[in-house]
């Protein structure tokens, strides 16, 4: 509509013009208000989303979702977002909105315009009426006061239909109620959702077990009663500098070899470290996941070893699949929802002698450094 025809009806019938005003403006805040709601309820179900798919795999020992995953998901989010804020907020905000649609509104639930209120704005957006008879200009006059005097009793409440815009605006408010008693109850919990999900941080969610990898030791009768290295832990490589010590390495066991794997878990009567400040419950058990070179899936339970001592709890376990090596194995350890590894066995050639050689070497007054005899030497043994 020109500024002349907006004039002209604004001094015709100044309530017929006030009421379309007033609904197109309603109209545009409830646009902005259901898009807002919209996007508010997509950003809230996102948000538990993400939660469950980042935290209830840790519950089952599993590990919590990378980085690039957390990457993908905030992406998808924000692109979603734009999305609905474009579709149900500027598409529609900004659309032109017809007078004769306004008034066609209206008349639908009030009758009693008989259509007056299109016959006035109809007469109003025509560039001119000067064809028009005088009959015909004082019916129209006639018309447009009937119009504008019906207007002053429209209530803009019962032309528009304001119940699917506050059904959305509830659905939006129990999701920020949710948000907020989540962050009441839990804040911890609350705070490291936001820091993994939104910034991204590689804070990890703190665990209610801790286990760790005693060793491995290879089971055999011990020819020499007493001599140490019958009875020390197989020694582990480090396969990559930037892994942490207790969550990855490398064995080299001999084939054939029956080996022996313990593991201990803190308990609740074991002292806390500074970044660790809540005490750790006991896991039920203690399993050991593993997978072999051909390709083998499986698990086996680890045996409670007596009673905790010092606030530490001993698991060890024998046999399958540790009872003979025959091929590399990689495994993980549970506790709980604590999982280590991966830890990996490499099984190698027994080492066989060849070849030995005996070094003598004689006390000074035997050595006859003319004829030679008594000199330091290398003999072979056979």
């Amino acid at each position: 509509m020109n500024p002349v025809t907006r004039f002209q009806l604004s001094s015709a019938a100044p309530a017929v013009a006030s009421v379309l005003g007033r609904i197109r403006q309603r109209i545009r805040a409830l646009v902005v208000l259901e898009g807002l709601a919209v996007a508010l309820i997509w950003l809230v179900v996102m948000f538990w989303i993400s939660l469950a798919l980042d935290y209830l795999p840790v519950r089952f020992g599993l590990a919590e979702l990378s980085r690039p995953t957390r990457i993908v998901l905030l992406v998808v989010t924000g692109a979603a977002m734009a999305w609905l804020i474009w579709h149900f907020i500027f598409r529609r905000v900004f659309a032109s909105m017809k007078d004769s649609s306004i008034a066609l509104l209206i008349e639908r639930q009030y009758p009693e315009f008989n259509e007056s209120l299109l016959t006035t704005v109809d007469r109003a957006n025509q560039s001119s009426d000067a064809t028009a008879t005088q009959a015909d200009s004082a019916l129209l006059d006639q018309i447009t006061a009937q119009a504008n005097s019906i207007c002053k009793n429209v209530s803009i409440g019962k032309v528009l239909n304001h119940r699917h815009v506050f059904r959305t605006l509830q659905i939006a408010g129990v999701g920020l109620l949710s948000l907020g008693l989540f962050a009441l109850f839990n804040p911890a919990a609350m705070k490291t959702a936001v820091s993994r999900l939104c910034f991204l941080d590689q804070q990890e969610w703190p665990r209610q077990n801790y286990i760790e990898l005693v060793g491995l030791k290879v089971e055999f009768q011990n020819p020499v009663e007493g001599i140490e290295e019958f009875n020390t832990l197989l020694p582990t490589k480090q396969p990559d500098a930037s892994l942490p010590s207790d969550t990855r390495g490398i064995f080299h066991v001999a084939k054939g070899s029956a080996l022996n794997l313990s593991v201990r878990a803190q308990t609740e009567d074991a002292p806390t470290h500074e970044n660790e400040p809540l005490p750790k419950k006991l896991p039920a058990s203690c399993v050991m996941h593993f997978h072999t070179a051909s390709g083998s899936w499986d698990s086996q339970t680890l045996n409670r070893i007596g009673n905790a001592t010092d606030g530490w709890q001993t698991f060890r376990l024998r046999g399958t699949p540790l009872g003979s090596i025959s091929e590399d194995l990689t495994f993980y350890l549970q506790g709980g929802d604590h999982r280590i590894g991966p830890y990996e066995i490499r099984a190698v050639d027994e080492p066989l002698v060849e070849s030995a050689e005996l070094k003598c070497v004689f006390p000074n007054y035997m050595v006859d450094e003319q004829s030679g005899r008594w000199t330091a030497r290398a003999l072979p043994v056979s």
